[in-house]
């Protein structure tokens, strides 16, 4: 933990520090252990293998598509930004409502919908602040420049079938839950 809380301070919050950090609070819980240590046990060998961990793929990943839409809403937006921002901050959101599917599902845990709203509301700061002061366009305009056309159609299929599997992973489950009752 105290590795991810210098990182946040060194590099502002991001995906890959904050996916560490939970995953070391995860290992504090009982029964998390396990899950903690395949994570970082996994993210270790993902790093000898490719020099990147897990959560800095997933922080890769979350940048191309951050950079991929300002250049989009840049063509007709005044706030490219903002706009690339929010998306960012609503399919996290989603990402993180099929994980609290299951927590909330299997505990006796609530959270009010106020909790929700403050929850997407500080997604979108904290991303609009990464892609500001730590992150920003130029850089990653910069970092893909050379990018070939058939690789950018290949990441555009992973883009586009993330955010489809980010939708409809909510909206199944919400289906299975409320009208089959399975879940």
């Amino acid at each position: 933990m105290a590795v991810s809380g210098l990182d946040m301070l060194t590099n502002g919050v991001n995906i890959s520090n904050s996916i560490d950090m939970t995953m070391s609070v995860i290992g504090l819980i009982p029964g998390g252990a396990a899950i903690s240590s395949i994570y970082f046990v996994a993210s270790f060998g993902s790093e000898l293998i490719t020099g990147k961990s897990i959560s800095d793929h997933i922080q890769d990943f979350v940048d191309y598509i951050f950079y991929r839409l300002y250049r989009f809403y840049g063509r007709k937006d005044d706030l490219p930004q903002l706009s690339a921002s929010a998306i960012i901050a609503v399919l996290q959101l989603l990402n993180i409502m099929v994980v609290f599917f299951f927590v909330l599902n299997y505990t006796s845990i609530t959270i009010s919908k106020t909790i929700v709203v403050l929850f997407a509301l500080m997604l979108v700061i904290l991303n609009y602040w990464r892609y500001l002061k730590f992150r920003n366009y130029q850089q990653l305009k910069e970092k893909y420049k050379n990018e070939t056309f058939k690789v950018q159609k290949k990441r555009k299929i992973y883009i586009l079938v993330y955010i489809f599997l980010s939708f409809f992973l909510v909206f199944f489950l919400s289906f299975l839950k409320h009208n089959l009752k399975v879940i």
